[in-house]
């Protein structure tokens, strides 16, 4: 038996590949290998080679899987605007795509600036994968466009949408005495919108670029870009977060790419602060860097105006969305109170944990903290809600950049339950790539060779650490159920579909706050009244946060306005303007309530997150 993840990892439980399941394609010095549910692509030589190479490997993953879904996002909010009554939100959107200049914007504002790096690596994965050019532009801007419009619509309005819009991303970051032998280990957590196509192919890439630095990207299937979760040679590592802000601009180098810049050029912290303040975004975001060459660590926070560096005074560190630099915060926006608290206390307990474990962190530690469902506010095990891990989970790893290696889940959302398979930077078979030349103008498509799928007579093995047990409890198959109420929720399956799933996972744990709650809504948009009273009244006198419990006691008064109950009604609004931990929001919304009773009509306006356990909007 062979092993082909090398001695680099050893100690570690291994997962072993037969030769029947090993896929090894190659093309012109590429290397595709299949682990699990993993592709590693070894890529080396220009930006249009590696991507040529990318595209051709990877064709038929990326034909179903990152691009379809992400370039449909926009019309899809659209349409989910108009249902829920955003009125101003739609008029925008619908102005703009009707005089068909929202997609010449985007495509126009990428061309002006993104990298030629960039423009030549998406020609060459464009020209592998057969896929539009003008596609791929437009898909890879979908979280700047997205930022823009929702700073731009509250300079007006307090007035969001939609249900999966905001991510919930999380970095852990120890070193030095933190760690069980002081290397940099650097955990990373990315939640977006796309569960079910993102994480359908993951894909690790190995670039070794003729200018820049090698680096290896954690991503998906046609995405080539270092921008979002990487690590450089230099011994660098790179997590971009997005956050939400008034302070936006309409033309901008779209974030992914400021980060590619960052971790193809930079050696140090200093150099990356430097190199990122060569850019101007259009929205805010922050990228967090890690450095295990001289062991440290930093978070630059950007809008479109300002950016600050947040640098680490102890061996730990940690980010999830909001900004904590004092500037920033002035112009950072505030959703709802579900939003922010879900950022702080994800924040919250990555901070408990690297402190309560100081000392003792390995790989396998950090693992699990990011597969860890412990609510911090209530210090007890949850489903969902102000947890670190999410049901948009869609990349999961843990870089150790010290010894060049990284552990990533590829399993289905969320990824991060693991198991984390090992893999390293120093490849045991280099790739030998071919000088290939980038067409002179962008969007042409020459001839590719085609790839060539090699027989595997050996089996190999690659070493895993297991995650978080939370796999393995009673509780997760509560869990499961929740899961495929929210995936059948974002496919738009029928709702008896969503109430059966939520009914089995209230069923299973009876003491989740979060089951009940969710339940209630949906019995609520179901009109099925006393139903949805009887789940909220479940939801409210479980053990939760004040604001949570408020918000079932809210609409629990709304399922009572619309049976005619009015007395029991007020008796409820007047418990959530009773209770100062609701939110001013909520507090104001039961005020309205009071005098304006909640009518049938608005029920189909009802935006409900499970992300965050709540009614946005």
């Amino acid at each position: 038996m062979t092993d082909g993840a090398g001695p680099f990892l050893g100690g570690k439980k291994r997962i072993r590949i037969p030769p029947a399941e090993r896929v090894i394609r190659t093309h012109e010095g590429a290397r595709l290998e299949k682990v699990g549910r993993l592709n590693v692509l070894r890529l080396k030589g220009s930006d249009y080679q590696m991507g040529l190479a990318h595209g051709t490997l990877l064709r038929e993953e990326i034909a179903s899987g990152f691009y379809e879904y992400y370039t449909g996002c926009i019309s899809r909010l659209v349409e989910a605007s108009a249902r829920s009554g955003s009125d101003s939100f739609v008029a925008y959107f619908r102005s703009i795509v009707r005089k068909r200049l929202f997609a010449n914007w985007i495509y126009n504002r990428l061309l002006r600036t993104a990298p030629r790096a960039v423009k030549e690596e998406l020609q060459g994965i464009s020209d592998g994968s057969h896929l539009p050019l003008d596609k791929m532009l437009r898909a890879f801007v979908v979280p700047d466009v997205f930022l823009y419009l929702v700073g731009l619509l509250f300079r007006t309005r307090r007035r969001i949408l939609s249900r999966g819009l905001m991510p919930a991303c999380s970095s852990l970051l120890a070193w030095g005495s933190a760690t069980t032998d002081g290397g940099m280990l650097h955990a990373r957590n990315l939640e977006f919108f796309g569960i079910g196509h993102w994480d359908a192919h993951p894909t690790v890439l190995f670039c070794e670029p003729e200018q820049g630095i090698p680096y290896v990207s954690v991503t998906t299937a046609g995405v080539g870009t270092g921008g979002i979760t990487a690590m450089n040679a230099a011994g660098l590592t790179l997590a971009l977060n997005v956050h939400v802000t008034r302070d936006i601009a309409a033309e901008g180098t779209p974030m992914i790419w400021i980060g590619n810049d960052v971790i193809r050029r930079a050696e140090s912290i200093a150099d990356a602060v430097r190199i990122a303040a060569e850019h101007r975004p259009a929205c805010g975001f922050s990228l967090t860097i890690g450095d295990a060459r001289r062991p440290g660590a930093a978070v630059i926070e950007f809008s479109a105006g300002k950016q600050r560096v947040r640098y680490a005074t102890e061996p730990t560190l940690v980010m999830t969305n909001h900004y904590l630099n004092p500037e920033m915060r002035r112009d950072e926006l505030e959703i709802n109170t579900s939003v922010r608290l879900h950022s702080h206390g994800r924040y919250l307990r990555g901070s408990e944990l690297l402190h309560d474990h100081g000392g003792r962190i390995g790989v396998a530690e950090m693992a699990e903290f990011l597969g860890d469902h412990v609510d911090p506010f209530m210090h007890r095990v949850r489903a969902a809600g102000t947890i670190l891990t999410q049901p948009h989970n869609i990349t999961s790893v843990v870089f150790a950049p010290r010894e060049q290696t990284l552990w990533v889940a590829s399993g289905s959302a969320p990824v991060s339950h693991g198991p984390f398979v090992g893999l390293s930077m120093k490849d045991p078979t280099p790739t030998l790539g071919r000088a290939v030349a980038a067409p002179a103008e962008f969007g042409t498509r020459p001839p590719a060779p085609a790839a060539h799928e090699e027989s595997a007579p050996v089996e190999v093995s690659h070493p895993y650490v297991e995650g978080n047990p939370y796999a393995g409890t009673a509780e997760f198959s509560a869990y499961q159920h929740y899961m495929k109420a929210y995936t059948a929720q974002l496919d738009g399956e029928p709702l008896d579909e969503i109430l059966d799933q939520l009914t089995q996972a209230a069923r299973a744990d009876d003491q989740e706050p979060v089951y009940a709650l969710m339940l209630g809504l949906f019995l609520l948009t179901a009109k099925r009244y006393p139903e949805a009273e009887a789940a909220l009244e479940r939801a409210a006198t479980l053990p939760d946060l004040e604001h949570k419990q408020a918000t079932a006691r809210y609409w629990k008064a709304i399922a009572c306005q619309l049976q005619g109950n009015t007395v029991a009604a007020q008796n409820e609004l007047l418990l959530v303007l009773a209770n100062h931990g609701a939110g001013e929001e909520l507090r104001q919304a039961a005020k309205d309530r009071w005098s304006r009773p909640f009518a049938e009509s608005e029920l189909a306006h009802l935006e409900i997150d499970m992300v965050y356990t709540d009614v946005i909007g």
